[in-house]
């Protein structure tokens, strides 16, 4: 499995979460009380696996590896994705905010935020890894037996297969 479908197979789970979360905002909207502990639930998840686990692989290993294997025009681009990563971040700060602060209106206001932009992020990734850059500079990497670590294994050689 390449490195890129790995990821955009995670991104299929990142949606999923955002659709628990625009039905948790819709609840808001219509009078009904969120379960903290829910809203706990889903936030742990954004910070541990779409944060710290999807986006720190895409920060650490791809994008450096994407960097040095592209023309120094993709710069821009690969600036471009990190800087929305830190939106997404601060967005999910929000959501923990609003929460701690029974702010039903922020807590609306943050994940209707958060799903936008991390919708278009996700779309705008899926369309780069699966079609802008070159198939050369993402090679298949290895993973460990469960999947969920990657080993720093990312060929980032500058020739076409």
């Amino acid at each position: 499995m390449k490195a890129t479908d790995l990821l955009m197979r995670e991104h299929k789970y990142i949606i999923r979460a955002l659709n628990v979360i625009q039905q948790m905002a819709s609840n808001v909207e219509h009078g009904k009380a969120l379960d903290d502990r829910d809203v706990e639930d889903i936030i742990r998840f954004l910070r541990l696996f779409a944060d710290e686990h999807h986006q720190g692989k895409e920060e650490a290993v791809l994008f450096p590896a994407m960097l040095k294997a592209s023309d120094p025009g993709h710069l821009a681009t690969l600036r471009w994705m990190t800087f929305e990563h830190d939106q997404e971040r601060s967005l999910v700060e929000g959501l923990e905010d609003a929460l701690r602060t029974k702010k039903g209106k922020d807590f609306v206001y943050f994940a209707e935020r958060l799903n936008h932009i991390l919708r278009t992020h996700i779309h705008k990734e899926d369309h780069i890894l699966s079609s802008s850059w070159p198939a050369h500079v993402c090679r298949p990497v290895r993973m460990s037996a469960s999947r969920a670590s990657w080993r720093t294994s990312i060929a980032t050689s500058t020739k076409k297969s």
